[in-house]
């Protein structure tokens, strides 16, 4: 068992030999979504029309700035109409975001 005494501010556990031996032959698993199934569950709860519309939604400023520069239309329009983005619209303004952070970078 792994003590339960830590050191420093990390609380990084102290570890005796003999447990170090058996973290070197355990087996690691890391489970992975697949990144578009990603996307689609991000666009359905944060940005699309079945999100979370309560006042105040922190995601609702992310959709109307997708909508505005998606259709060429001032946030003030996509606001007062409530609009918002088609998930093609969102998977567009993901993309042209990430080319641009891969040429800055």
């Amino acid at each position: 068992a792994v003590s339960t005494q830590s050191t420093g501010d990390r609380g990084i556990p102290n570890l005796s030999d003999e447990e170090i031996s058996t973290m070197n032959d355990s087996l690691s698993v890391a489970v992975i979504r697949n990144p578009w199934t990603r996307m689609v569950s991000g666009y359905c709860d944060k940005i699309g029309p079945m999100s979370d519309d309560s006042p105040g939604h922190s995601f609702h400023g992310i959709s109307w700035n997708i909508v505005a520069r998606a259709r060429n239309i001032t946030v003030e329009e996509a606001v007062s109409q409530q609009i918002y983005p088609t998930f093609s619209e969102f998977i567009k303004i993901y993309i042209v975001r990430a080319r641009k952070k891969t040429l800055n970078d």
